[in-house]
């Protein structure tokens, strides 16, 4: 109680300090170095003026509009900028007035560190999806499913038959499948590392095929039908060559990230010709003379890449120079067996026609070449591979802002656009700014602007009409050169 009656005495005798408004609080440090770096902040913190212009123009009983109120308080800081500048240069006036190079110091600090900046934010993209960034994450596949069908169409009638279904079991690649499967990365990009896997899937399907005498042999029949034979099991009509069977590859991998496309599917698909529809046909109705295995030639990719987007990629060459060629798709080859006596329980074998890759000592991925002649190749448990390269991923702080692989594009485009176009307009010259940034002495003009604006603490009659005329009187004196010069001519530097 004391201490507010003390206060109310002191303001009582000194006066109330009117007018206090015609600054802001980075006005009232003077014009040296602390005023200048603090006015500077001010001034680059996003909406912080327009927010205290907007707030002052809605509180106050102004008779300026918006638009009015804003051109006033830019005339107002453009001014205080100009003389924080001048002022800069009478106090470093040996340095102005050419009697003294521009100190190294000085440059360094803002010509090569704004340089330095500009370089680190170019190169910031390629340092984060590159292999030497600490937060790029492992990418191994969890998980791989594969599944075969076989699509009969008859007539208007679409049938889906499920062939086979497996899940794959994961082997890294070892140093020499690496050096071979990097031969044919000639179309992906270099810089970028990746998690090298072996995805094996077994032999035969994990379920059996289980249908009935009435059905399996309406599929041999409808596989068969349209093949006209001429004399024997090899000679075929080519008018009567229209195929209708299509064999459908689906394969899935499951990946620990990113989290937006951890899995990774594709399908493969292949019509079949005359040839190898009349060998499923008479596999499927058990023919005595019924070939014991069908070949579907370049069905699947040799390597593959798992790319951060929802898309599996196929990494080859061209160059005929490497064997097998690796322009050509792998072919792989069909089976059906039969598990019991009476051939009621049927069970669909799948696997490579030949090696996957060459290059290694014990074979690709520890596989040696797939021969029809050769009796281990029969009696092999290995069936179709997967040589997958998995882009690893952007994770912790980094995958939270939500970047990741697929974004670099994005992420220069805003640098270059938002980014640039903010560097490039701050050291931009206008020659509109010379009527304000380069007065030498902007007292006269500072001092309007500060009575314009302690009008606004007095509630005297006319007050605002009074408010109105000196903005009119202000704009007047920036648009006419004559009464500029004038009034701002004096304390040279």
């Amino acid at each position: 109680m004391c201490l507010y009656f003390a206060v109310s005495a002191l303001q009582i005798r000194v006066g109330y300090r009117e007018g206090s408004q015609h600054q802001t609080i980075f006005m009232k440090l003077g014009t040296g170095p602390v005023a200048w770096y603090s006015f500077a902040i001010y001034q680059n913190v996003p909406f912080l003026f327009e927010m205290r212009t907007l707030l002052d123009w809605v509180m106050s009983d102004s008779s300026l509009d918006l638009v009015m109120w804003f051109r006033f308080e830019n005339i107002y800081h453009m001014l205080f900028k100009d003389l924080l500048d001048m002022e800069n240069r009478r106090t470093n006036r040996h340095i102005y007035s050419g009697g003294h190079k521009y100190p190294l110091m000085d440059k360094m600090l803002q010509g090569f560190s704004i340089f330095l900046a500009i370089l680190v934010l170019l190169m910031a993209p390629i340092f984060l999806f590159s292999s030497i960034n600490p937060v790029l994450s492992s990418n191994l596949v969890e998980s791989a499913a594969l599944s075969v069908e076989l699509e009969v169409r008859t007539n208007a009638a679409l049938t889906v038959y499920s062939l086979y279904q497996a899940q794959a079991r994961s082997t890294t690649m070892t140093v020499d499948d690496r050096a071979a499967a990097e031969r044919y990365l000639v179309s992906a990009p270099l810089s970028q590392r990746f998690d090298a896997e072996c995805l094996l899937f077994p032999r035969h399907s994990t379920v059996s095929w289980v249908l009935p005498d009435g059905p399996r042999n309406s599929l041999a029949h409808n596989l068969m039908t349209h093949v006209a034979l001429e004399g024997s099991t090899d000679s075929f009509n080519p008018a009567a060559t229209q195929s209708f069977a299509t064999l459908v590859v689906k394969t899935s991998f499951t990946r620990f990230g990113p989290p937006t496309a951890k899995t990774v599917s594709t399908v493969y698909r292949n019509v079949l010709d005359v040839k190898q529809s009349l060998g499923m046909g008479r596999m499927i109705v058990g023919a005595d003379d019924a070939p014991a295995a069908v070949t579907i030639n370049e069905m699947l990719p040799r390597l593959v890449n798992l790319s951060p987007r929802n898309e599996v990629v196929k990494l080859s060459t061209t160059s005929n120079l490497i064997q097998p060629n690796p322009s050509l798709d792998a072919s792989i080859v069909l089976t059906l067996e039969r598990l019991d006596a009476s051939g009621a329980l049927l069970i669909w074998g799948i696997r490579p026609s030949s090696v996957t890759l060459n290059g290694t000592k014990n074979g690709f991925c520890g596989l040696s070449d797939y021969r029809e002649a050769d009796g281990a190749s029969s009696d092999s448990t290995e069936g179709l591979l997967f040589a997958t390269m998995s882009d690893k991923f952007l994770s912790g702080v980094v995958e939270q802002l939500g970047l990741s692989s697929y974004s670099m594009l994005a992420l220069y485009g805003f640098i270059f656009v938002a980014v640039g176009g903010m560097v490039r307009r701050h050291f931009q010259f206008h020659l509109v700014d010379v009527m304000v940034y380069e007065i030498p002495n902007p007292d006269y003009l500072l001092r309007l602007c500060k009575g314009l604006r302690m009008l606004r603490a007095h509630r005297y009659p006319g007050c605002r009409r009074d408010e109105v005329k000196l903005f009119y009187t202000l704009i007047q004196m920036l648009r006419s050169p004559d009464i500029l010069i004038k009034v701002t001519r004096t304390k040279e530097v």
